[in-house]
């Protein structure tokens, strides 16, 4: 299960909010970070409860989804308002609504798709998949597996610099050499 925060013009919050969870983060600019809220539910609960936790924590206006994988979790966080939760299967008929320009397409593939009249998510995802890959080649067959709710990735999540500290310990005995 992963979780997305899509708090606009608050991303730092957002990441803030989602350490407090998990320490697999995913910063995806301009305002979202995604997290793997896997093996969570013992802490907080179900799907719902957990999602509920995480906006009353976030402490600013955001939008929240919990999926089965990161890209369905993201695009129903950038597309869908308030809280949702994806049940495991249902992706698809979640991500139906939501318009294709969140797919990230390049502009070749968007304008193709608007040239189509493919508006939707739904739309994208029935079209032969066949198609799709003769037309639009592995990128079309890549988003129309994400307009189906069907990607799956790692998280590349947030590496912290590396910070380097230097400590010296004093012996109690080289202090009564010294007169102060």
């Amino acid at each position: 299960m992963f979780a997305c925060i899509h708090a606009p013009g608050n991303l730092p919050l957002a990441i803030e909010c989602a350490r407090g969870f998990s320490p697999w983060i995913e910063e995806n600019p301009p305002d979202a970070v995604i997290f793997d809220v896997r093996g969570l539910e013992s802490l907080y609960g179900p799907p719902p409860a957990l999602a509920r936790e995480i906006e009353r924590r976030v402490g600013v206006p955001a939008s929240i989804a919990i999926a089965a994988n990161p890209d369905a979790a993201m695009h129903a966080a950038l597309g869908l308002r308030g809280v949702t939760v994806i049940e495991k299967g249902r992706e698809a008929e979640a991500l139906a609504p939501l318009p294709v320009n969140l797919l990230r397409a390049s502009p070749e593939t968007a304008e193709l798709l608007h040239l189509w009249g493919i508006r939707t998510f739904g739309e994208f995802a029935a079209l032969p998949p066949l198609g799709v890959a003769a037309r639009l080649g592995e990128e079309g067959m890549h988003l129309q597996r994400l307009a189906q709710g069907d990607g799956y990735r790692q998280l590349q999540p947030i590496v912290d610099p590396l910070e380097f500290e230097d400590e010296m310990e004093l012996d109690d005995r080289s202090l009564n050499n010294y007169t102060f």
